[in-house]
């Protein structure tokens, strides 16, 4: 099995994001005021020569592969508009540490996280709205089934990089069945690594269920304490382990991101998207935005950086190639002073798959505002029983 089998249709499933756009004004506005602080003040002396802020620093979590990839970019980033870029990898990332940093101003001036954090952090003060910054990114490059995770208090606060959708691997030759047929189940059906809260919500999605609100009766159409038994926890390393010994022990349908099946995955084996007519719930899709922390004096330089970096993942096949991930700004996108060459505009498709019904990806936020943290770890807590 071959990235190209299904690469086309998660193509067609990014461009539909980005057609859902709705109408949203990214550029400064003399009469909003932020939240929770009073208007920005103009600046004082706009004819003058400004200070240097100093070097700009991001605060990314990554793998080995891309980290080198993204140190590339930003080599050529700094080279061309003589700024010092540095770049921290933060391998044990987590919420309650980095919001200590950024309450005591030791933060990074970027982050690149789950756009799940970017609403919790923003309410909690320590983010800086894009309003705030001139931006060369058009209304149309952004993906509208991801900007609900980016947006609060009427503004926005992140800019989507990529997108990890979840799929259904099995194996060739034998069609997974319906969903209302999943709950005659009696043995387990489906394999998840039990680390992802996004492959539980996947697999609840492709049951029939709710994933934003599993558990409850008058949204979820599927009981979750039994739903729990038909998942086999084991992680990608694991399964395909058992795939190249030939167990016998295998559920017959494997639960992962894109990334997961993009690289290295077994011959032999199918993939298929999840598609909202399975349940007409919101399918579940795993995203990673920028988000700036700095003030004015950074804020500027720093979505330089975010647009020259987004520009580079959707010039070419190389961020997917490294990642498995797919970039979300459109690859025909011209960021202002950006230190990538723009390419032409992608092709056009005759007609846009209808993947997203909905407008929107999943919120695994069981409806509250800050409410991921929450939800991983009840299904962390779940799968332990």
């Amino acid at each position: 099995m071959r990235r190209r089998k299904y690469g086309f249709l998660f193509a067609v499933l990014l461009l539909s994001l980005t057609s859902l756009s709705p109408s949203f004004d990214i550029t400064p506005s003399g009469v909003r005021e932020l939240p929770g602080e009073a208007l920005l003040p103009a600046d004082p002396s706009p004819g003058l020569e400004k200070p240097d802020p100093g070097p700009i620093t991001v605060g990314v979590s990554m793998g080995e592969k891309e980290l080198t990839q993204l140190n590339q970019w930003n080599e050529q980033f700094m080279e061309l508009n003589s700024i010092e870029v540095n770049i921290e990898n933060m391998e044990d990332w987590d919420e309650g540490s980095m919001t200590e940093r950024l309450r005591l101003g030791e933060g990074p001036d970027i982050l690149l996280l789950d756009s799940h954090y970017i609403k919790p952090l923003a309410i909690k003060g320590l983010l800086f709205p894009l309003e705030a910054v001139p931006s060369g990114i058009p209304e149309s490059a952004l993906p509208a089934g991801l900007l609900p995770l980016l947006q609060w208090n009427g503004y926005q606060w992140g800019i989507p990089l990529d997108a990890d959708p979840y799929v259904m691997v099995y194996e060739a030759g034998k069609e997974p069945p319906e969903p209302a047929a999943y709950r005659e189940q009696r043995s387990p059906l489906f394999s998840i690594d039990p680390a992802d809260p996004y492959a539980f919500a996947a697999a609840v999605f492709a049951a029939g269920g709710n994933p934003e609100q599993p558990g409850e009766e008058e949204t979820a159409k599927l009981d979750i304490p039994s739903f729990s038994k038909l998942l086999l926890q084991e992680s990608t390393e694991e399964y395909q382990k058992r795939i190249a010994e030939g167990s016998a022990e295998l559920a017959p349908l494997r639960i992962a991101a894109a990334s997961d099946v993009n690289q290295d995955w077994p011959e032999g084996y199918e993939v298929m998207l999840l598609a909202p007519d399975n349940s007409g719930f919101a399918p579940v899709i795993q995203s990673r935005s920028f988000a700036l922390t700095g003030g004015r004096e950074t804020s500027s330089t720093a979505l330089t950086w975010v647009g020259a970096m987004t520009q580079a993942a959707a010039r070419s096949d190389e961020w997917l190639s490294v990642t498995g991930r797919y970039s979300l700004l459109s690859s025909g996108t011209v960021m202002d002073d950006s230190a990538i060459t723009p390419l032409p505009a992608p092709l056009a498709f005759e007609s846009l798959d209808t993947y997203l019904q909905q407008g929107a990806s999943a919120q695994l936020t069981f409806g509250e505002p800050e409410g991921f943290p929450v939800y991983e770890s009840s299904i962390q807590q779940l799968l332990s029983e």
